[in-house]
Formats: structure tokens, sequence, C-alpha cells
């Protein structure tokens, strides 16, 4: 990969997936250090010690399934802010997320939906209200957990 970056047939370098120990094993030998870190990370599964870590080391943290594949939604602290606000479930993940610099591409092909998910970007959110919804966090992971997936050779 840095191969293709210094012969400028990519633009940056990302990984996915990577946990502390990955990342740390990654830092000591590459040249480069990734630009995104793409993990699981929604409310019930926040994943709070990796993203930090990404952060300290300047990589950004990319949602994948940031609305926990819509079980999120429907939890109380979510539905009591989108109340408040005006606002839909979706919208106040989504602006959770943004609170916190995460950077989310929540996954619809409905154009009303995209909309929705655009004007999120503009809820502002209280302190009060992001800690509620981080409170929400169980350590309960939807995806498959790659400190024991099977990975494959090439």
């Amino acid at each position: 990969m840095e191969k293709l970056l210094a012969n400028e047939l990519v633009r940056s370098i990302g990984v996915s997936n990577f946990l502390p120990e990955h990342l740390e094993t990654l830092l000591a030998s590459a040249e480069v250090t990734p630009a995104v870190n793409q993990i699981e990370l929604h409310p019930t599964f926040q994943q709070r010690e990796l993203a930090s870590l990404c952060r300290e080391k300047g990589i950004a943290v990319e949602a994948y399934s940031p609305l926990g594949q819509g079980a999120d939604l429907t939890a109380d602290a979510v539905q009591a802010v989108a109340a408040a606000h005006g606002a839909t479930p979706a919208q106040v993940v989504l602006a959770w997320h943004l609170s916190q610099g995460t950077i989310v591409i929540p996954k619809t092909a409905n154009a009303d939906r995209m909309a929705e998910n655009f004007a999120a970007a503009a809820l502002d959110l209280t302190a009060s209200e992001v800690e509620q919804i981080s409170g929400l966090d169980s350590g309960q992971r939807i995806g498959t957990d790659p400190a024991i997936a099977a990975h494959t050779q090439l």
C-alpha cells in the first residue's frame, strides 16, 4: 500500500477492523500512518479505547453499522432526544457520531433518507444529550470480532 501511495496510485491508506494490537504492530513497521480505521461503532458498541487510540495517533475513525443496524434507534435515550429536537432517531445517532468527530456513511439507497441523514449535520446535541446516548454502551458487538475472525493470507 505504501508503494501504491508513493506512486500516486492511491491518495491515502486506510485500515478496517484494526484493534489496538494490530495498530501498534503496523505503526512499528510502517512508514505511513493509516488515514482512517473503519470500525464497528454505534451507541451500544463504542470501542472508546480503540477510538481514542486512533485519534491520538492521527487516524480518523469511521463507523460502520453507525446505527447499530437499526437496533440503537429504539433506545429510550435516542427516542427522547429525537422528540426534543423534532428529529428522527437516525438523525440523533448520526449527530452523536459527528459530535465526537467520527466519520459516518450510513447505508441507504432511499433519496429521502439520504436527505434526512445529511440534515443530521445541522443537529446540535447538548453535552447532556451526548452523555445520555454515550451511556447506552453495552459492549455488545454486532459483527465479527476482529480478534478472532478467520483471516486468509494472499
